[in-house]
């Protein structure tokens, strides 16, 4: 049986601008099912918007399209960022995928990037997770950053608010807040080979991601002189050249 469930972070304010800077490239896209949340309970929160129900993250989904896999674990864990829309279990989405300095610009993909090396527990992405208050911590802590990541990160204050700051949760993740490593670094020193990505979708909500680096493409040749090359068939005795065409390996 699906049930949809609230999207984690509202389209105004800054998350508007997250996505909207023009000419842009995206990078890439990918396809993947929504299979289910924790058990962690809605946390009441509010934002310009108005006040909602949040369902901590992480969320867990299955690829089911891209190239190939596209880079994305099965399950894939992710952590909601926009309260305004909805996902339905069961149901397959087709995000756009870009790095997240690209989607929240350097300085706040750079705070996402300290927030996920800093506190984010592996643990939290296998099916079995049944959440917890460092995980309900985490997700926000996200939506704090997508709000207010380019003003003072306060949960009990600013565009986005926790109803009840002195909760657990709340307080937890203000301490990270608060404390967020600065070392700019950290995300690739902790998780080599891998990127921090921003998910979006046109109609249904916006996730934050961790997938495997895409290959970079490689470096087409360089192709010799032509005087050189008939100089070095001449010399094998050769009428024969062979070429070969330029290929780009795709993430």
């Amino acid at each position: 049986m699906s049930f949809a469930v609230r999207s984690c972070l509202a389209v105004g304010v800054i998350a508007a601008g997250f996505l909207a800077a023009p000419g842009r490239a995206a990078a890439g896209y990918v396809t993947l099912q929504f299979d289910h949340t924790t058990a962690a309970g809605a946390v009441a929160v509010s934002y310009p918007g108005g006040t909602v129900s949040g369902v901590p993250g992480p969320y867990y989904w299955d690829p089911v399209g891209g190239p190939p896999a596209g880079g994305f674990a099965d399950p894939t864990a992710t952590f909601c960022v926009q309260l305004s829309q909805y996902i339905s279990t069961g149901q397959a989405y087709t995000f756009q995928v870009d790095p997240v300095a690209a989607a929240a610009g350097p300085a706040v993909g750079k705070l996402f990037e300290t927030l996920w090396a800093g506190h984010y527990d592996p643990a939290w992405g296998a099916n079995g997770f049944t959440g917890s208050t460092a995980s309900a911590a985490f997700q926000l802590a996200v939506w704090e950053l997508v709000y207010d990541g380019a003003g003072a990160l306060d949960v009990a204050g600013g565009n986005f608010q926790v109803k009840k700051p002195n909760g657990a949760a709340a307080t937890l993740a203000q301490g990270w807040l608060t404390a967020l490593p600065t070392d700019p670094n950290l995300f690739g020193t902790k998780y080599a080979g891998q990127e921090l990505v921003w998910l979006s979708h046109p109609t249904a909500q916006d996730q934050l991601a961790m997938r495997a680096s895409p290959r970079e493409p490689q470096a087409a040749p360089v192709p010799a002189p032509a005087g050189l090359v008939l100089g070095l068939i001449g010399a094998a005795g050769c009428g024969l050249a062979r070429f070969r065409r330029n290929t780009s390996v795709s993430c």
